[in-house]
């Protein structure tokens, strides 16, 4: 007996992303909200990162978070899953494109609605998606996907979250194989970050390599302050300096070598200029090699201490 307590299209369920878990990128429990499997009642998931929580790889339609660059910026972005299925035949789902995460409510309308006109009698989603096929999605959410160098401002922003995107290691997160220490995670992170810089510079793309470069050094100021035990470990990125200074009083040389590198930094990103990149860059990860000792120092005499 139908009771009527459930309204078609509600099947959605999200992990708690960037709202509680410390490994969420993307805000998936606020857009969640936000979605509807329609009236064929598709189950919906979306996660706010790859480690899957809420199962988007046996879900008709879903999403992970990212963060994906265009034009050097970063986007918050969902890579869509498609047609998995949790029951005895079923399959996992397969790769669709990448959408911004603030066109994922269009995205997930025109795919219901499409299935409503397309599917054949008694056709489930997952035999219509694998029917018409990846290219077919591709090209159905091709505008969405479109990402144009004026259209940057309105991407950059992340749902319920007013700030410009960033990607940010925050700690252990709330998911069973989230066992990594924070400060390990952080320095994991950083490694990402210079190889990333040095892939742009490379292209001679120095623009997006300075954006690299900073979140190089947002993210090390983070590592020393978790590691120190700071108990403000996210300050703004113009008290970072302040803050790792008030944090290590007892290595002042590793606080001033982070307040001079990161002038340093700044004064280059102001132009660009390239013939002082290669010894600037020397220079950074020669200091990052003792920081990330500083870090471990740091890790091993608070250990001893619990």
């Amino acid at each position: 007996m139908d009771l009527g307590l459930v309204e078609p299209g509600s099947n959605v369920v999200a992990c708690p992303g960037t709202t509680t878990c410390q490994l969420g990128i993307t805000s998936s429990r606020v857009v969640a909200r936000l979605l509807n499997g329609g009236s064929n009642d598709l189950t919906v998931r979306v996660n706010g990162c790859q480690n899957n929580c809420a199962h988007s790889d046996i879900a008709d339609i879903g999403f992970y978070g990212k963060g994906r660059r265009h034009f050097g910026q970063l986007i918050p972005t969902y890579a869509l899953r498609l047609g998995g299925s949790g029951m005895a035949g079923g399959d996992l789902a397969f790769g669709g494109p990448e959408v911004p995460a603030v066109r994922v409510p269009a995205a997930t309308k025109r795919i219901t609605d499409t299935f409503e006109e397309q599917r054949e009698e008694g056709e489930k989603f997952s035999t219509w998606s694998r029917r018409v096929g990846p290219d077919f999605f591709d090209k159905l959410l091709e505008d969405l996907v479109q990402v144009r160098e004026f259209e940057l401002p309105m991407l950059q922003r992340d749902h319920g979250n007013s700030a410009v995107f960033k990607v940010q290691s925050t700690g252990v997160g709330e998911c069973a194989g989230a066992s990594i220490d924070p400060v390990d995670k952080l320095l994991l992170d950083i490694a990402y970050e210079r190889n990333l810089r040095d892939a742009f510079a490379a292209k001679r793309k120095f623009k997006e390599a300075a954006e690299s470069m900073d979140n190089v050094f947002s993210l090390v100021g983070r590592a020393l302050l978790i590691a120190s035990g700071a108990a403000e470990t996210t300050p703004a990125e113009d008290q970072m300096v302040a803050a790792v200074t008030a944090a290590l009083p007892d290595d002042q040389a590793t606080a001033e070598a982070y307040a001079e590198r990161y002038t340093a930094f700044v004064e280059w990103a102001a132009d660009l200029d390239e013939l002082v990149y290669p010894k600037l860059t020397e220079e950074t990860d020669a200091w990052l090699k003792r920081a990330r000792m500083s870090c471990r120092t740091m890790q091993a005499s608070r250990n001893k201490k619990k």
